[in-house]
């Protein structure tokens, strides 16, 4: 009888351990290239844009090389000036120095005539300060050295092309480079000058678990605050109208970095020219690009072992290689087969068996899968849908966390495709 029981029990756990190995929910991460639409679009009409950069850096180092030999054949030129006037101011050396020598030999005459005047004794007192003739230096005449012409160093120099800066950071994606004022968004950065203050090093303390003892333990840590600021001016327009003018952002206001070793400032001088045109950019293209935008999606689906989830499996596979080969947010082939299969299984589930083949745990993650990539594909209200549902289901922390998200993303895709008619 106990052999019985324990044969029965050890089908049952069997039994359920087969069971949740079956519905035991994995998931694979893909990226995909997904369009971000304009918040404020330009219109059907705009023909393209005209972006300019300007600052105050050279273009490149061909002028500090032009200006450096100048200087140089300008100082060849004056050298028989400067002779002369090496000449010249000798000769005054000499005449002052005559001058000198005699206002020396009478101070010194006077200073004997008191001498003697003193007594013996008071002259034994004054050893120390018996009256000395010392005569200046005579003046030598040194010729000047002759000009030398040295390559200026060119290793901190700063250059930047304005047309590179401009093609690199300030396309707007979606359309190209046009000419004219009709219809063309016109666009110019100013990129003022980098001020700084000098590197502040300071020290905390801070903890750390050490190992070898088992304990918490105590260390200071030093590094540097670093203030700086780089003011940046934008101008937009767009058929007559100003879209942005004056001051970018908060550019005009001293920012902080901190580091752990004193910093580079050219290096930090550099990066601030390139980082105030990246954010300029995405603020461009945030408003009015098409902007391509790889973004990362997880595809949920059912552990395989047995054959039970052949049809998920193949669902999970068309919706990897349809989301890898997403174009303009539009649904392909794929993701037409991984869709279909998911919504026939989902049509299936029993959300009150745990023991059903397509119970509530596996319609979740189905339903998962379905937000994702209506979302993905511009189909708003069907994320809206499967995500309704999923709000009715029993939500663990983290399924919570995602709802959250993807509720703002589906919201944020919402506000930009009816920005743009497409809703």
């Amino acid at each position: 009888m106990k052999n019985q029981i324990k044969l029965t029990l050890w089908a049952l756990l069997t039994l359920m351990s087969v069971q949740t190995m079956a519905q035991n929910i994995q998931n694979d991460a893909v990226e995909a290239i997904v369009t971000r639409y304009p918040s404020e679009p330009l219109g059907e009409a705009c023909a393209g844009y005209d972006m300019t950069v300007k600052t105050s850096y050279p273009q490149n180092t061909n002028n500090i090389v032009a200006e450096a030999k100048q200087r140089h054949e300008e100082a060849e030129a004056n050298f028989p000036n400067v002779i002369e006037e090496a000449k010249r101011k000798h000769e005054d050396d000499l005449a002052s120095y005559e001058e000198r020598v005699e206002d020396r030999r009478e101070n010194y005459k006077l200073e004997m005539e008191e001498w003697n005047k003193l007594s013996k004794i008071e002259k034994m007192a004054m050893q120390d300060h018996i009256p000395k003739l010392s005569l200046p230096r005579k003046p030598v005449y040194r010729e000047p050295y002759p000009p030398q012409y040295r390559e200026p160093n060119l290793s901190n120099v700063i250059t930047y092309d304005p047309k590179v800066l401009a093609d690199a950071y300030l396309a707007v994606s979606g359309y190209s480079q046009a000419e004219g004022t009709e219809n063309v968004l016109i666009g110019s950065v100013e990129v003022g000058e980098f001020e700084s203050m000098s590197p502040e090093r300071k020290s905390r303390v801070e903890s750390y678990y050490d190992k070898a003892s088992g304990t918490t333990k105590k260390k200071t840590v030093y590094y540097y605050i670093t203030k700086y600021k780089r003011p940046v001016y934008l101008n937009l327009a767009y058929n007559g109208e100003t879209l942005h003018s004056g001051l970018f952002g908060e550019s005009g206001e001293y920012v902080s970095q901190e580091s752990s070793g004193s910093p580079s400032m050219k290096n930090l001088e550099r990066e601030t020219v390139t980082n105030a045109l990246e954010a300029v950019s995405e603020y461009i293209n945030e408003k009015y690009g098409y902007s391509p935008m790889q973004e990362k999606t997880t595809i949920f689906h059912v552990k395989n072992k047995k054959g039970a989830y052949d049809d998920l499996e193949s669902a999970k596979d068309f919706a990897l290689a349809g989301i890898a080969a997403l174009e303009n947010n539009q649904v392909n082939e794929d993701l037409t087969e991984a869709i279909n299969i998911w919504k026939s299984e989902y049509g299936e589930a029993d959300l009150e068996d745990k023991k059903a083949r397509v119970n509530a745990k596996v319609a979740k993650a189905i339903l998962w899968n379905l937000v994702a990539v209506s979302r993905m594909t511009n189909n708003i209200e069907d994320a809206k849908t499967y995500l309704a549902a999923i709000e009715e289901m029993k939500l663990n922390y983290n399924d919570k966390t995602w709802v959250k998200d993807y509720t703002a993303k589906i919201e944020e895709s919402e506000k930009r495709l009816s920005a743009n008619g497409l809703l």
